[in-house]
Order: structure tokens, then sequence, then C-alpha cells
């Protein structure tokens, strides 16, 4: 891995995507000149990330799907699901969650293929909170449940989320029983002021 790589990764994680932009277009000039496919295409899936956490959307879909393009090319399907799972954040950052949707599925589906376990997971809860999000319960709670079963530990914080929306859709649907299930899951996952929250569900549920 190019210096300019591990440098840029570390900017990314220190939320500084624009220093970690800086080195990004750097390595990609030398990969471009050694025409190295495989590097221009993290490269460029890098600058993506870097511009969907610096909020610069457009440009951010320009890098990724110039990404994708080379990810086919060379036939690297575990990166093509991590591209498309950032092009469907960055629309939804543009708020377009149906759009989003498209390409969340579609990365899910090569998450699917490969058995991979982190990306199945980076896709299904997304997808469950657009769902819930456009009314779509049904869809919704089918991508929270193959969540909640998949064969590893899971984000607590996704899980918690997951359990809370989990008990809206029980107690819209009149499940007052899975709701109270659900709401107890999350409220054992969280704490503060959330906590408090989860609590004042649960009693209000119990005394309806």
């Amino acid at each position: 891995m190019q210096p300019q790589i591990t440098t840029s990764w570390a900017w990314l994680k220190s939320n500084e995507p624009e220093r970690a932009i800086k080195y990004l277009e750097k390595s990609l000039e030398i990969d471009e000149e050694i025409d190295d496919r495989r590097g221009q295409a993290i490269d460029l899936n890098l600058l993506g990330n870097a511009c969907l956490k610096s909020n610069e959307y457009k440009k951010a879909i320009k890098y990724l799907e110039k990404s994708l393009e080379i990810d086919e090319e060379i036939g690297d399907r575990r990166s093509q699901a991590v591209d498309l799972n950032l092009l469907g954040r960055v629309l939804e950052g543009l708020g377009n969650p149906r759009e989003a949707i498209q390409y969340y599925e579609k990365s899910l589906q090569i998450s699917r293929d490969l058995k991979n376990i982190k990306g199945m997971s980076y896709n299904l809860y997304p997808l469950g909170q657009i769902y819930f999000d456009l009314g779509n319960y049904c869809k919704a709670k089918l991508h929270f449940k193959e969540f909640v079963d998949l064969p590893s530990s899971k984000n607590s914080w996704f899980l918690l989320n997951i359990f809370e929306m989990l008990g809206d859709i029980y107690k819209y649907e009149g499940g007052k029983t899975e709701a109270l299930e659900c709401y107890k899951k999350a409220m054992r996952l969280s704490k503060g002021e959330k906590m408090k929250e989860l609590g004042k569900k649960i009693y209000e549920l119990r005394n309806d």
C-alpha cells in the first residue's frame, strides 16, 4: 500500500476528509502513471468516501462511479459491493432514498453471494431504515429481521435502533407483546436519554 493511502486512511479515521483528499489525489496520479487499475479503484473509492464525509456529493458520485467501473472491469465483486453501498449513502445524503434503495439492494445481493456478513449488515440496516421512513413496514421488517439473524457479532448501535423500530412497527400493527419484547431488547442496549425514551415507550404501551 502506498504511503499516500496509509496517510489518507489515518485522516479519514480522524474525520479530516479534506486532508485525506490531498493525499489520495497524489496516489491516484501515481497509479494512473503506472497503469495500476486496482490501485486506481482503491484511490477512487477512498476519494468518494472522503467527499461523502465532506458532503461533496456530486464529486463523490463521480469518483465512486469510476471506481465501480474499474472494479467491474477487473472482476473485484467485494469492492463493487463497497462502491454500490457508498453510492447508496451519497444518494441518501442528496435526499433521494428511493434511488439509494437500488444501490443498497445491488450491494446486498453481491454481499449475499459472497457470504460477506459484514457487507450484508451495512446494507440491511440502511435499507430497513429507508423502508421504515417511507412507511413500507413489511419490507422494513424483513430487512431488520435478516440483520438480527446474521450469524456473527453485530453493531450494537444498529441493533438498538432496529429493535426500537421493530417495536414501533409491531405497535402500529397492534402486536403489543412483540412490541414490548423489542423495546426491552433495545433498552438493554441503551443508556442515558435513549434508555429514558424507551422506558417511557414501554410504560405507555403497558398502560395502553
